[in-house]
C-alpha cells in the first residue's frame, strides 16, 4: 500500500515518516518556485535603502530649517534625524513583511498561515 506524495500520513503514523514526507514536499516546492533573479534582489535592496534614507533626510532638513529659524544649533536636527531613522526602519520592516507574505511561495500556504501576515494578501 503506497501513498501519493502529496497525501498526509494517517493519524498515529510514524513521526519520522511524517518528517520525511514534509521534507520531500518542501524540496518539491523549492524546485517548483524558481530562484529570484539577482537584478530583482538588487532592486529590493535599493528600495529598502531609500525607504530608510528618505525619512532620515527629511528629518535632517526639517531640523536644520528649524535650527536656522530659531538659532538653536542642532537642537532639532538630531532628534528629527533619529525620528526619521525610526520611521524609515519601521516603514522598511512593514514593506519587507508585506513582500514576504505576498510572495508566490507564501501564497501556497494555508489561509490560516497567511492571515498571520496581516491579511494583506488573500
Amino acid at each position: 500500500m503506497t501513498r501519493e506524495p502529496n497525501q498526509t500520513p494517517a493519524d498515529g503514523a510514524d513521526p519520522v515518516a511524517t518528517a520525511a514526507q514534509r521534507a520531500r514536499q518542501r524540496a518539491q516546492a523549492g524546485r517548483d518556485d524558481p530562484a529570484t533573479p539577482a537584478s530583482l534582489s538588487l532592486a529590493q535592496i535599493g528600495v529598502l535603502g531609500w525607504t530608510i534614507v528618505l525619512p532620515m533626510l527629511a528629518g535632517m532638513f526639517a531640523g536644520r530649517w528649524l535650527d536656522g529659524r530659531f538659532g538653536t544649533g542642532v537642537f532639532w536636527t538630531a532628534p528629527l534625524l533619529l525620528a526619521g531613522l525610526a520611521l524609515g526602519c519601521w516603514s522598511a520592516c512593514m514593506r519587507r513583511r508585506e513582500a514576504g507574505c505576498c510572495s508566490a511561495a507564501s501564497m501556497r500556504r494555508p489561509k490560516s498561515v497567511r492571515r498571520r501576515c496581516g491579511g494583506a494578501c488573500r
